[in-house]
């Protein structure tokens, strides 16, 4: 009689840890995958919201007679710790008599409001904080702003230590800030500031690269180039003003009266799933103010996403 043969033996370990850093690549391949296909998605997104942003505000405007009441200003209310803003557009005025761009609470605010409220978005090499700079509206600029129905600007705190804010009181439309433990990113927008004369805006970049790209994608042809990607100040303003005048960019808060209006405007206010949710994730109008004979007219030009692109530009992200 034959002898029954042995049964195989089982994997060795060698075998095992082949088969399992087999597995682990599988899976990390697959993790990735998902990954970068949720983030195009999110990008996907964020371009439709872009687009059905501008249509929103050009039909409102439209159908409204302006009224756009107010919108949030990407400054901050002004504290002496505040971060700067990037250069002073036409040198109106020091850039530090205003807080500058908004990053958030400052160090006196306890570090887990700090991190709720981080402000902008200014990580990574293109962001919004890396196209604009302070301008200083005149009077005859106001008074066109005041036209299309802006009336005020929302303001960020950057102090929120306290419950009482008693260091900022009213706003200039008698309003209160409210939040007590420190402003919520969807808040933040909180101090009424009339539209006057010499009021500060955020506005776009004419110097620096990026911020040309902006006005390009709005149709405004910039034709000089430097090699380094910075242009002289002068030249810079001169040529903005030659081919349709400076973009002033303002946020699309939940206290603009475009959401929710009964004649056009948006239902909510969209944010961005591609920004961290601790920054400003809503849309940012650009506003451009266009010398005429004798007159300043204001004029909406397009919508940025809250890392500062322009909607070609968010397109061809999609490409990359």
């Amino acid at each position: 009689m034959k002898t029954p043969s042995k049964s195989p033996a089982g994997f060795t370990l060698i075998e095992l840890i082949v088969v399992i850093a087999i597995l682990s690549l599988l899976s990390t391949l697959a993790v990735n995958r998902i990954g970068a296909i949720r983030e195009r998605a999110a990008r996907s997104v964020s371009v439709a919201n872009q687009l059905a942003t501008g249509r929103a505000v050009e039909t409102f405007l439209a159908a409204n007679d302006g009224k756009l009441d107010r919108l949030d200003s990407l400054l901050d209310a002004g504290t002496s710790s505040s971060p700067g803003g990037g250069y002073d557009y036409a040198g109106r005025g020091a850039a530090g008599t205003v807080g500058g761009l908004y990053r958030g609470p400052d160090d006196n605010t306890s570090e887990p409001v700090r991190e709720r409220n981080a402000g902008l978005y200014d990580e990574g090499p293109s962001s919004l904080a890396e196209v604009l700079c302070l301008y200083r509206v005149n009077e005859d600029e106001a008074a066109a702003l005041r036209r299309i129905g802006l009336r005020y600007v929302l303001r960020h705190d950057t102090y929120a230590a306290g419950t009482a804010h008693s260091h900022y009181g009213k706003g200039d439309d008698g309003s209160i800030p409210s939040p007590a433990d420190g402003l919520d990113p969807e808040l933040s927008a909180c101090i009424a500031t009339t539209v006057t004369n010499g009021l500060a805006f955020a506005a776009i970049d004419a110097t620096r690269e990026p911020g040309r790209a902006i006005y390009r994608a709005c149709g405004q042809q910039l034709l000089s180039t430097e090699p380094s990607g910075n242009y002289d100040r002068d030249a810079a303003e001169a040529e903005i003003a030659a081919t349709g005048g400076p973009l002033l960019a303002l946020g699309l808060g939940t206290g603009a009266t475009i959401v929710g209006a009964a004649r056009g405007g948006i239902d909510s206010v969209p944010s961005s799933e591609i920004i961290p949710s601790k920054y400003y994730r809503h849309y940012i109008l650009l506003f451009r103010l266009r010398t005429l004979p004798g007159t300043v007219v204001a004029e909406f030009a397009g919508v940025l996403d809250p890392s500062g692109h322009s909607i070609p530009s968010a397109r061809l992200s999609l490409k990359d």
